[in-house]
């Protein structure tokens, strides 16, 4: 009977987390890794890339979450518009932890000779663990809590676009939109759908040299009913090698959204570009509560970039090529039938 009524505990707090909580994590990085937020970002570069992220959440914090993603992704030789990918992470939080692999594809979209969309869809499983072994019950000789691993699997798919003139970017993903249930013995919970916009603007300070870049941007996030999120990013750019950025972020509840704004966190971010290597590392500061209970949050970022010969200027001509001779074709058989005539 204590088994079943500790097992009834876990996994109503699982579903309660489940139900009520931000369920994908929040990552600094977003200036560096927008893949993990919209998969049409991966057919952006024309490139091969590996990407690895890992955060370590109020470090010094008891059962604090520790989360890691890693992604590939690249773009087709011959059809470089085309681009595929895969999306694998794990998120732990006390007892409890999410694995989740998606694969990707994304589609470019050319408006014009400076403005391009691009679109993008993923498609996954998620698999929920709770770690009943690690539970420190008032019961140390109850063998259920020494031995078990309560697993639930269901299904994940998102949908993603990025609109782009090379200085102006707008993104716009939906995550977790099937609404997937999750089983837990007479208990389910639910993914809820997450919301994510991401706009900004590049300014280039001496336009002689062209040697600083100033980035501007905002970063949206909203799954209900957990709190709306907002994060105001700043980024400075040195010939495009060394960079650093900072991130102010705070929220609301988006049930009384009359009520003023509760500051989060402020985060700071540092990276560099060596060659086809880029190495960031980013640290939030809390400015709640919790702050007196952790030493900070630290995230540490690493991408390999292949570069890839792809010549699309060839084959804007070649096309061009192509309709000359067809019109050309076709008005020397019109000459040659009224010479006939």
């Amino acid at each position: 009977m204590k088994s079943k009524i500790k097992i009834f505990v876990l996994i109503s707090v699982l579903t309660a987390n489940l139900l009520f909580a931000q369920q994908q994590s929040i990552y600094t990085s977003i200036l560096t890794n927008p893949v993990y937020y919209n998969p049409s970002w991966i057919s952006v570069n024309k490139e091969i890339n590996f990407n690895g992220i890992y955060r370590y959440q109020w470090a010094g914090f008891t059962g604090a979450p520790k989360n890691f993603n890693a992604s590939v992704y690249g773009t087709f030789k011959k059809k470089y518009k085309n681009a595929v990918g895969v999306l694998l992470g794990n998120d732990q939080a006390g007892l409890l932890s999410r694995t989740n692999i998606y694969g990707m594809y994304a589609y470019q979209l050319p408006i014009n000779k400076t403005w391009s969309a691009y679109l993008g869809l993923q498609f996954g499983f998620v698999q929920y663990s709770l770690r009943a072994f690690d539970a420190n019950p008032y019961d140390k000789d109850d063998i259920f809590l020494t031995s078990n691993i309560l697993n639930a699997n269901t299904y994940d798919a998102g949908f993603g676009t990025y609109l782009t003139n090379q200085k102006f970017f707008f993104s716009l993903s939906f995550q977790q939109l099937t609404r997937s249930r999750i089983y837990w013995h007479n208990k389910q919970g639910r993914l809820t759908p997450h919301n994510y916009v991401f706009f900004g603007y590049n300014f280039v300070l001496d336009k002689k040299k062209n040697e600083y870049e100033l980035q501007p941007s905002v970063f949206f996030r909203f799954n209900s009913p957990a709190p709306f999120q907002a994060e105001y990013n700043l980024k400075l750019t040195y010939k495009k090698f060394l960079w650093i950025a900072g991130t102010f972020r705070h929220a609301k509840t988006i049930t009384n959204f009359k009520e003023p704004w509760k500051t989060n966190s402020v985060c700071f971010l540092a990276g560099a570009n060596v060659k086809n290597v880029t190495v960031a590392y980013s640290f939030d500061f809390g400015l709640n509560n919790i702050r007196n209970y952790q030493t900070g949050t630290h995230e540490v970022y690493l991408s390999y970039r292949i570069p890839r010969k792809i010549n699309t200027v060839n084959k804007i001509q070649t096309a061009d090529e192509e309709e000359f001779n067809t019109l050309d074709n076709s008005i020397k058989t019109n000459l040659k039938n009224k010479k006939k005539e």
